[in-house]
């Protein structure tokens, strides 16, 4: 938030002016992990921010796998997708030569 000149007290008057009953102790709580934040947040996070790639790729690990990760952890999940994937990859170009 800080990065886009926002803050959480900002966030949540933004998320009420959208007909989002939030409180900023609602923000605060979602951003340090200590509660789910609801399946509409990142949605609406991205219509408000305008999210880049890297910004919807982190939001989306932070709810699928939980406020919590270190940065470490999200290189080490981003980098096991990517192996996977070429994995996933060479085994379909494997099976279609096959053919």
């Amino acid at each position: 938030l800080g990065s886009r000149g926002s803050n959480q007290s900002m966030l949540a008057r933004e998320l009420r002016a959208r007909g989002r009953s939030t409180r900023q102790s609602s923000v605060s709580e979602w951003m340090s992990g200590e509660h789910y934040c609801p399946g509409w947040f990142p949605v609406t996070l991205d219509e408000i921010y305008d999210l880049t790639e890297e910004e919807w790729y982190e939001l989306g690990m932070a709810f699928a796998y939980g406020q919590r990760l270190s940065r470490e952890d999200i290189e080490d999940l981003r980098g096991f997708r990517e192996f996977y994937r070429q994995q996933l990859a060479e085994e379909r170009a494997h099976e279609e030569s096959r053919r």
